[in-house]
């Protein structure tokens, strides 16, 4: 946040950064102080402007020079003073003239044009991924707020990933909010830190229903993106009978929803989510926050939050066991 913050007290961010920042300085106190801090610690550098030198100074200092080297020299090697040069000067009463700059002005100012562009290529990579991180977040909000409205609608539940088909991969969440009619175009399935941009309308509960009798292999095709670039809640329960999904009155820091995790060769990675080159991953919350985590051990005990506790890519042992699939994980795999 430090380099967007730099970046917004120098007017040095695109508009979309420079609102992201706006917004985080309205609703975020943490922010407000680290800005004032930031300020403050920038004014003294306006201090340090150095004041335009008189005109004729370099010339006048060089003739200095020279008739003190001549008044030391023997007389017979002293040359005549009328060939040194005469230092120009505004006459009275004219204005002054602002001279050409030195060549020492020149070189400082191509010094301070290359440190600064210097700077600008380290920093405008990093300014980049903290955009596309707080765009991120700002999407997983906006699904949250999809989310939390039909918890309220359906006795406090979320979308339910069941433990039989159709209805049983990690990704059906989306066509159960847009059957809902919560699903706007407002909302993407889409993390902007990733290159996919899925064009597909998504499709309703029938036609999964439809095309897993008609076509079971297009089924495993749709389910393969029907939650985009995130991972959702694959519930809670040692065996399908006593299979539970999540609540909004559950503990509000158990997880709900993140940036999808990292798949090679069809199993699960060691590393962070590729969405972010791998640098960590965005959570949503059930509390309705969404913070970016370095870690994968963010669930309420500490646990990694895309694996239950026996390490599967499965249902959650217990209530607090958080376990968030890709788009086809399964609470029960196998069981089918």
């Amino acid at each position: 946040m430090d380099e967007n913050l730099v970046g917004y007290l120098l007017n040095a961010l695109d508009p979309d950064a420079h609102r992201q920042v706006e917004t985080a300085l309205r609703t975020d106190p943490e922010a407000q102080r680290r800005l004032d801090l930031l300020r403050r610690a920038l004014e003294p550098l306006a201090s340090d402007a150095e004041e335009e030198p008189p005109p004729g100074l370099w010339i006048r200092t060089l003739g200095h020079v020279a008739h003190d080297q001549v008044r030391r020299a023997r007389p017979a090697d002293r040359p005549s003073l009328r060939a040194l040069p005469r230092a120009p000067g505004p006459e009275r009463g004219a204005p002054a003239v602002r001279s050409w700059w030195r060549r020492a002005d020149a070189l400082v100012a191509a010094l301070v044009m290359f440190a600064t562009l210097t700077l600008a290529l380290s920093v405008l990579p990093g300014l980049w991924r903290r955009q596309q991180i707080l765009a991120c977040q700002n999407n997983l909000r906006q699904l949250g707020l999809a989310l939390g409205a039909y918890s309220e609608q359906h006795g406090h539940e979320f979308p339910k990933v069941d433990a039989e088909p159709p209805k049983n991969v990690a990704g059906i969440f989306a066509p159960i909010l847009h059957d809902s009619g919560l699903l706007t175009g407002d909302v993407s399935l889409c993390c902007p830190g990733t290159r996919d941009h899925p064009t597909r309308p998504c499709p309703t509960l029938a036609d999964l229903e439809r095309l897993r009798h008609e076509n079971p292999a297009e089924f495993e095709m749709v389910a393969h993106r029907l939650g985009g670039c995130y991972a959702y809640t694959l519930g809670y329960g040692t065996n399908p009978d006593e299979h539970q999904g999540l609540r909004d009155d559950d503990d509000g820091r158990l997880p709900l929803l993140a940036d999808r995790p990292d798949f090679a060769n069809g199993c699960l990675g060691p590393g962070n989510s590729p969405n972010h080159g791998g640098l960590g991953q965005n959570v949503l919350f059930i509390d309705g926050s969404a913070r970016f985590c370095t870690s994968r051990t963010v669930g309420v005990n500490h646990d990694d939050i895309y694996v239950n506790l026996r390490g599967n890519v499965a249902a959650g042992r217990d209530r607090y066991d958080s376990v968030l699939g890709a788009s086809s994980a399964r609470p029960y795999p196998g069981d089918d």
